[in-house]
This record gives structure tokens, sequence and C-alpha cells, in this order.
């Protein structure tokens, strides 16, 4: 994907952040804190954005592998499919001498593989991409170990060349650099061909899983960052799930334990992920300091 250029700080380092970021896309705990909410576009209507106007344009969501809190801008699974569509599409990836990460990439590329045929719409691309950079976000990961940073902090049009790039921040590298990442850029076109913003967050959640793993309804929500003030929104998250249980299938999440509502409706109680044999993701783990001689 990237030609590679000597990393500025790889001697403190066993492997360099270019070689993690060319084989991952996003950290394990940014899809197991809801960071990247199930929601396709942010309606003023909807719960999760009365919830964030509410708390003066932020939003906290805390599971069992840690706590987030995003100020600034409401970030989607629609975001989250953009970005990821940039390191599919990515001509080179630059540590910069600042110490944060650039990625080159050419704008229809990006688009198409999103599943824009023309790959013309690049002023809502760009629109996309500074609203993620518009965005801070404070975690605390599974370790207790606390970070501050903004994703991005550039982008731009390179008329050179006619790439664009965006930049990673140094403060997002070093929070990439302490944590296990997962790659599915393999798996990422059959990711996309699922409309519903929800089960592509659950689908995302379930990969940082190398094995099986298996979940009741209510605490997999919670965990991709549902709301959970409201019983109405919770059944409609419910009926999205078991009324697509065949296009999860197709990932290896299935129906583990299901009742028989007085209506008859079967009403599923738990996920079950099964790992499948040719689903191409790659983990890399942090990255550790060598040991000074």
């Amino acid at each position: 994907m990237a030609k590679k250029k000597e990393s500025p700080n790889q001697s403190k380092f066993e492997i360099d952040i270019i070689s993690k970021m060319e084989r991952s896309n996003v950290s394990v705990s940014e899809l197991r804190t809801g960071l990247w909410a199930p929601i396709e576009k942010v309606s003023s209507t909807s719960l999760i954005y009365k919830n964030f106007i509410k708390n003066k344009r932020s939003r906290a969501i805390s599971t069992s592998w840690g706590k987030v809190l995003i100020t600034g801008n409401i970030l989607t699974q629609v975001h989250r499919d953009l970005l990821d569509c940039i390191f599919a599409s990515a001509h080179n990836i630059e540590e910069l001498e600042n110490g944060s990460v650039a990625v080159f990439f050419n704008e229809t590329d990006v688009l198409k593989r999103y599943g824009n045929s023309a790959g013309s719409n690049h002023t809502w691309l760009r629109t996309k991409i500074r609203e993620i950079r518009n965005t801070s976000i404070e975690m605390e990961d599974h370790s207790k170990k606390y970070y501050a940073f903004q994703i991005l902090n550039d982008d731009g049009a390179i008329p050179e060349t006619g790439e664009f790039k965006i930049v990673f921040s140094d403060k997002y590298r070093n929070y990439i650099e302490g944590q296990l990442t997962i790659g599915y850029i393999d798996e990422l076109d059959k990711l996309l061909t699922i409309q519903s913003a929800l089960l592509r967050s659950i689908v995302r959640f379930f990969w940082t899983h190398k094995d099986a793993s298996k979940m009741e309804i209510k605490a997999l929500l919670a965990t991709v960052g549902y709301p959970q003030d409201s019983e109405n929104a919770i059944r409609a998250a419910r009926r999205d799930i078991e009324n697509n249980i065949d296009i999860l299938e197709k990932f290896g999440i299935s129906s583990l334990e299901e009742e028989v509502t007085e209506s008859g409706r079967k009403k599923i109680k738990k996920i079950l992920y099964r790992k499948q044999e040719d689903t191409k993701i790659t983990f890399s783990a942090p990255l550790q300091p060598l040991i000074s001689k």
C-alpha cells in the first residue's frame, strides 16, 4: 500500500509507527467504547443528538473496556467508514518531523470505494474529514491509561500530484502506539454492503475478538454506544438486529438464545460470534521501547 519513508523516531521502537499503521486501521479500544456512534447520520430528532446537545456538545460512554468523552461533533459509522476507505486507498503513509503521520490518497478512489460510483462528491468527503479534525476525544482504556487527542490536525489538497492528505495528530499517533490495533481492510468491501450503521458497528466490535465471543443484546448495544435511556430506542435496535440476523450470520454472528413473545415474535436474548476461518483480520500489538544497552 504505502512507500515507507525513514521514520525520524524509528530508533525508539522495535517496529515503527508506519509499519503498524500499514497493518491496522483502528484501535481495538475505539471499537469497544462506542467512540464511533452506531448511526448513519446525525439527525436533530435522534436521541443521540438530543443527549449530545443537552451535555453541551459532548458524548460520554463507559463500557467494561474503557471510557470515552467526545466533544465538538458526533463521530458516526460513516466517519469510520471513510477513514477505513482512506486507509484502503492510501498511496503513501509518512511520519512528519513533529511526530504526526500523513496519509496520501486520491479522493475519487476513496469515494468509489465507499460506494459513490462517480467518485465526485469531494466537498462532502472534505466536510466529513473536517468534522473528524474538529472533534476532541478523551479516553481511558482498559488499563486505566488516560489519553486526550484530536484524531486529525490537518488536511488538504496537493495540487502538484492531484492527491489529498489527512494528518493524524502526534497525540493520536502516541495513542495508537500504545494500543492493540486491528486491520480489516481486506474485509472492508463486504462490511460496506451492510446498510444498517448499527449492524456495521456490531460487526466491527466482534471483529476485535480473536476467537468466539457472546453477549446479551442490551450489553452489546451499550458497548457500541447505543443510547440506553429510551426503551423505545432499545426496542427499535433489537428489531434491527432480529430482522437482519441473516446478514449478521454472514459475518459469523448468530443468535444464541431466543424466546417467543406473547405476540409470537422471536426475541433474541444473546448474540454469539465465531470468527470465520476465511476472515482476513490482523492485529498489531502495542509498540514497545527498545531496552537500552
